[in-house]
C-alpha cells in the first residue's frame, strides 16, 4: 500500500485534489484523450488543462497570471512533497 501512496500518479492526484481546477481538468480528460490532434501530443500546451481552462497557455503561464490560483497550486505541491 505504501508504494501506491508514493507513486507519481498518487502525487498528481494529491496535487489536483487540493486545487479548484481539479473537476474541470478531470472532466476534460476524455476530450483530451480523444482529441484528433492532441491525443498523442507531448506538448505542454496541448493537455486536458488547456481544454478545461480554455487557454493556449502552459499551466505555469496560466497560473502566473492568476496569483491566488498559483498560491493554491504551490501549497498543494508542498503538501504532496512532504508526503513523499
Amino acid at each position: 500500500m505504501r508504494d501506491t501512496l508514493t507513486s507519481p500518479l498518487a502525487s498528481i492526484l494529491i496535487l489536483f485534489g487540493r486545487t479548484t481546477g481539479k473537476p474541470k481538468v478531470a472532466a476534460s480528460l476524455f476530450d483530451f484523450m480523444t482529441h484528433p490532434e492532441w491525443k498523442y501530443s507531448t506538448s505542454s500546451t496541448q493537455t486536458a488543462f488547456q481544454l478545461a481552462h480554455n487557454t493556449h497557455d502552459s499551466v505555469f503561464a496560466y497560473l502566473k497570471q492568476r496569483p491566488s490560483e498559483l498560491e493554491q497550486w504551490a501549497s498543494s505541491v508542498r503538501v504532496s512533497q512532504s508526503r513523499g
